[in-house]
């Protein structure tokens, strides 16, 4: 005769790239003794019902990724929100969420202050508050290391599938127009995570107001 077992079980939200799960079962006796252990025949082939110890646990072999959001908006902070003039300051916000199903660490923000503008000191924030200027540059110009409220580990960005504002990391920073620039240039601008461990390098960032990806 032959009986069939089966239940599910759910995964962690989040486990490392290549973690095996495993999982054996266990048939007693009435007493409660042992009588043998389960075996997958898919490793090391059949357990020989004559050779006691040579039972294989099930295992499953986790296959996980960082996977990042990264969007970035313009507001015009002076005058007309519509209508940006030579000479007034813009700000910059970019939102970059880890949506895919393993954690990031070390991972950094590049971001180049865009032509025809030049940076205002001081005016960069991680979350709300505000990060050091590097030798008078703005700290994204050669890559910051950024991290969401939720973990205050500087490039550490958790696995979050939803999204959530405790698993997003906020940046601005804002730009003085030339005020000498001819009318109709555009001012285009764009920032690039990388997370070298998880594989990313310079993912950029998209503006959630054009329909073009990226």
């Amino acid at each position: 005769g032959e009986v069939v077992i089966e239940f599910d079980v759910t995964l962690g939200a989040t486990l490392d790239n290549g973690t095996v799960v495993t999982n054996q079962s266990t048939l007693r006796r009435s007493d409660g003794s042992v009588f043998t252990l389960s075996d997958d025949p898919n490793v090391n082939g059949s357990a020989d019902p004559e050779v006691t110890g040579d039972e294989d646990p099930t295992r499953v072999t986790i296959a996980s990724s960082a996977f990042f959001r990264v969007q970035k908006i313009s507001t015009d902070l002076t005058g007309d929100p519509n209508i940006l003039l030579a000479g007034e300051t813009l700000r910059y916000t970019i939102t970059v969420q880890n949506i895919g199903n393993g954690d990031a660490v070390d991972v950094l923000l590049r971001d180049a202050v865009p032509v025809n503008t030049s940076y205002v000191a001081g005016s960069t924030t991680l979350n709300g508050s505000a990060v050091a200027d590097a030798g008078g540059l703005s700290p994204l110009v050669n890559g910051m290391p950024i991290n969401p409220p939720a973990d205050p580990t500087p490039g550490s960005m958790p696995a979050d599938a939803s999204g959530s504002p405790a698993n997003t990391a906020t940046i601005t920073f804002d730009v003085v127009v030339d005020p000498n620039v001819v009318e109709g240039t555009i001012i285009s601008n764009q920032g690039f995570v990388t997370a070298i461990a998880s594989g990313v390098v310079d993912y950029p960032s998209d503006d959630p107001a054009t329909p073009i990806a990226n």
